[in-house]
């Protein structure tokens, strides 16, 4: 049955937006709020929402189990008779509903609105602009906030606010003149002004519980991964689609996708435990990081959920091998190579170890690039005449490893009369290819002068030994009955292809991975779609296990707007761009948030430096929180450097962060009191309750000076949505990003001033 009108009062309603199983369709019980967007709800109530509904000929009552007859009471209707959200999908409905009942509860309780609430000078209406991405952007909802300002005082005789949501479209029904029909307000309020709506309802919970379940206001209950450690049961705060991952058989190969914030890392925690624990046998437990200090980080979750929660508390830890995929293929190897023949012992680190020995060489070339000039084509030859060596690098990393090494097997000939579209250098004839090969093999000679290998030379050695007999003989006592991976995305084509290998079985990928495309920062040739390719067990596609996160539990809803104009715009520009923001909804429940500010002040008046550590300050005594929940975020990285020595010099408490995700950094903070300052590199997995984003503006970053090529142009751009994306994902409250007015705003940020995501406040 389709309802005439849903009428909520003031305390359903504010429990209906504090709830936090209602906020996402990856909880089950937000089918709730689907029907009322629908106006087809039947009396099946989730569990921990005390409400009460009640049918009365075509209107439907949405009561709390504390409400009772009052002769004024504040109330919110909608009327389908010219309401409509059929034109909009289910994750959209919900978020629709959820922001149009969270708006009321702030006009009831005399609140400040954000940027996407509204109420004209003149007029009597509310409007909401309910969506953070550019497809849902033009819709909004309109509320008459005093339907009885023309009528008798008939209808005055219902005390309170009384709020109709009368329309949703693209047209605002801002205007005074636009008058809704009030029919229905009036039955509406004819009968929840009436006792007998509420001479059936009980209570069910005691009066001085002001949560009823429900996350309050200002909890930080909320399912990210610090909520989740020390829990006797770490499920109840799952979502439905969190808990499929964990429960699904982890025999199979499974995927979890979803951008930052929506709880990757410990759902692959849970799983892991989880294949342990259900396990007959005794098995062999593979988790594979991307760098040493998040192996630190994973083995510190495994180890307090195991000991704390009460599902776990059997499980033995010793049969998980955390590992980097280094370390795996070091393992594999054995006495074939020693730590000392790495580049680093560190993944991470041993890549940008990597880009500094091909910039040297590289910068050796551009000195007497006109040599070349009669022989390569015009692209080349500008890109290599106008590029900075080290961009320059960053573009022959990945046509190094993954182009000359991994698809070609280091053959030149195969390498030169080949250019598929997984070669990241635009090169335009055999010349081109053999003027890169030749820096190539610069660049292992190099290497081999200096008796190490790089991260593809250790992996593709390992491919080797694992294709051996010797491997297919041992595999099966010696492979995983179960792989775990997180952050899939920083793993390259070469150390994917590894992995495969692994399990004890050929025939079968008891595999699960994480991973958020967009994070696989400054990787051009990184595609979302053919990862079970990569691997090798695209054959096992149809037994896949695919989970899409959409709920964010990190971030504020106004953060992930900011966010989501940075990916949206990336998708635009870059056809293997993936904007996991598309079908987002934010999980935060507190009515307060802040706003994301883009500051731009006039840098020959102070460092930019000093002016983020003000910044920071700020935030510090806005929030109330300790320091080291507030990080400073470079994105050059001279400008880190001399902000290092600038806060040495001045004394200023900072703890510099130089390993991705390594939260011993955070504790040495704490300890300290200090605040955190970082390059963009190496603040995946974190989060904060701050973030102060250094040197974004016009023709910094993005670079845009008309000296490099249109490829360079092409790497940068890509790679500035990556980083500024991650930088922003890393917040839950607050955003500040900072550039020098001279320049004037980045255009990677024009889309956010466009659509109000972001405030422009310019100092001089």
């Amino acid at each position: 049955m389709k309802f005439d009108f849903i009428c909520l009062t003031y305390e359903a309603t504010k429990a209906i937006i504090q709830s936090r199983s209602l906020q996402s369709l990856d909880f089950d019980d937000a089918y709730f709020i689907l029907n009322i967007a629908n106006a087809t709800l039947s009396e099946e109530i989730p569990g921990d929402l005390h409400v009460n509904i009640v049918k009365k000929n075509k209107g439907l009552y949405i009561i709390h189990d504390e409400d009772n007859y009052k002769t004024e009471r504040n109330t919110v209707t909608l009327d389908y008779s010219s309401l409509s959200f059929d034109a909009i999908d289910d994750n959209m409905k919900i978020t629709c509903i959820q922001k149009t009942l969270r708006f009321c509860v702030k006009y009831w309780d005399n609140m400040s609105y954000s940027k996407s609430e509204i109420i004209p000078l003149d007029s009597t209406k509310g409007i909401i602009f309910p969506f953070n991405t550019k497809n849902g952007s033009s819709y909004k909802v309109a509320i008459e906030l005093s339907p009885f300002k023309n009528n008798t005082n008939k209808e005055r005789k219902y005390k309170g606010k009384h709020l109709l949501v009368y329309k949703f479209s693209k047209n605002s029904g801002a205007k005074n003149k636009e008058e809704c029909d009030i029919s229905n307000l009036k039955k509406s309020l004819q009968n929840i002004f009436s006792t007998d709506i509420f001479k059936n309802n009980l209570k069910k919970t005691s009066s001085n519980n002001s949560a009823h379940g429900a996350v309050t206001l200002n909890n930080d209950e909320l399912m990210n991964t610090t909520a989740l450690l020390g829990r006797k049961n770490p499920y109840e705060v799952l979502s439905d689609k969190q808990l499929s991952f964990v429960n699904s058989d982890w025999r199979f190969p499974a995927r979890l996708h979803g951008p930052a914030g929506t709880g990757k890392t410990i759902c692959l925690v849970l799983k892991t435990l989880r294949a342990v624990l259900e396990s007959e046998n005794k098995i062999k437990v593979l988790f594979i990081v991307p760098s040493t200090s998040i192996r630190h980080t994973v083995e510190y979750f495994i180890n307090v959920t195991a000991r704390s929660s009460e599902q776990f508390k059997d499980v033995q830890v010793s049969q998980i091998k955390v590992r980097t995929i280094q370390q795996v293929c070091m393992e594999l190897l054995g006495h074939d190579i020693s730590e000392t023949e790495l580049l680093d012992e560190d993944s991470y680190e041993a890549k940008q170890t990597q880009l500094l020995h091909i910039s040297v060489i590289v910068e050796e070339i551009q000195k007497n690039i006109k040599i070349h000039k009669q022989l390569l084509s015009q692209e080349i030859y500008d890109l290599f005449s106008n590029e900075d060596s080290l961009t320059l690098a960053e573009l022959l990393v990945h046509e190094f490893g993954v182009a000359i090494k991994g698809r070609c097997g280091q053959n030149k000939e195969k390498y030169v009369r080949n250019n598929i579209d997984y070669y990241c250098i635009p090169t335009k004839n055999e010349n081109d290819r053999y003027f890169i090969f030749k820096i190539f093999e610069s660049y292992q000679l190099k290497l081999d002068n200096l008796s190490q290998f790089d991260p593809d030379d250790i992996a593709l050695s390992a491919i080797g030994k694992l294709e051996s007999p010797l491997w297919k003989r041992r595999r099966t006592s010696e492979g995983f009955d179960f792989i775990a991976i997180d952050e899939l995305h920083l793993l390259n084509f070469n150390e994917l292809s590894i992995i495969h290998f692994l399990s004890k079985k050929a025939e079968s990928a008891p595999i699960s991975f994480a991973l958020d495309a967009t994070q696989a920062i400054g990787d051009i040739a990184w595609k979302n779609e053919s990862v079970l390719e990569y691997m090798n067990i695209d054959k096992h596609a149809s037994e896949e296990k695919n989970t899409d996160l959409t709920a964010v539990f990190r971030c504020s809803s106004t953060i992930t707007k900011l966010a989501s104009t940075v990916t949206s715009s990336g998708t635009s520009l870059f056809t293997n761009f993936f904007d996991p923001l598309a079908h987002a909804t934010d999980m935060q429940t507190e009515l307060n948030d802040y706003t994301p500010e883009y500051i731009l002040y006039d840098e020959s008046s102070l460092s930019i430096n000093q002016k983020a550590f003000t910044l920071a300050n700020n935030a510090h005594n806005q929030l109330g929180c300790m320091k080291h929940r507030i990080i400073i975020i470079y994105f050059d990285r001279l400008l880190f450097e001399e902000a290092k020595a600038e806060f040495e010099q001045t004394n200023k408490s900072v703890t510099c962060l130089l390993d991705r995700g390594d939260i011993e950094v955070i504790e040495k903070a704490k300890n300290k009191n200090d605040y955190i300052i970082a390059m963009a590199d190496y603040v995946g997995g974190l989060e904060f309750d701050a973030v102060i984003l250094v040197g974004i503006d016009k023709a910094r970053f993005p670079r845009e000076d008309s000296s490099i090529s249109d490829t360079s142009k092409t790497f940068h751009n890509y790679t500035a949505h990556n980083r500024m994306y991650v930088a922003i994902t890393r917040a839950t409250k607050i955003v500040t990003v900072l550039g020098d007015l001279r320049r004037g705003p980045s255009s990677l940020l024009s889309s956010a001033i466009e659509q109000n995501a972001i405030i422009l406040k310019e100092e001089m």
